[in-house]
């Protein structure tokens, strides 16, 4: 699979290789609270946000901080930005022992 570098184009395919390995996972559309993540996915009682950002993108200051609110109360904060990313968060959530990705 060949990334386009575009987050739309990366988030489509993160996407579309969750669903492939049975994982449920949906785009978040809107949220109330500045910084959520652009993917939330469920796997075996838990669940994951992660968010999409080409090679060069940084997190803003509300991701930042969503990201630390989802650490706080356990939950996993992943942010992708490649193929290599996605192969390693699918390998991650099935096996749900890797400590962290970044």
């Amino acid at each position: 699979m060949v990334l386009s570098k575009k987050e739309s184009s990366i988030q489509r395919q993160l996407l579309q290789a969750l669903a492939s390995e049975g994982i449920f996972a949906f785009k978040v559309m809107s949220a109330s609270v500045r910084g959520v993540a652009d993917v939330c996915a469920m796997h075996q009682g838990k669940v994951y946000f992660i968010e999409v950002k080409t090679s060069k993108g940084r997190l803003t200051a509300h991701q930042e901080w969503f990201a630390s609110k989802c650490r706080m109360n356990g939950v996993q904060y992943i942010v992708c930005r490649c193929k290599e990313d996605i192969d390693e968060i699918i390998k991650y959530i099935k096996i749900c022992n890797y400590t962290s990705i970044k």
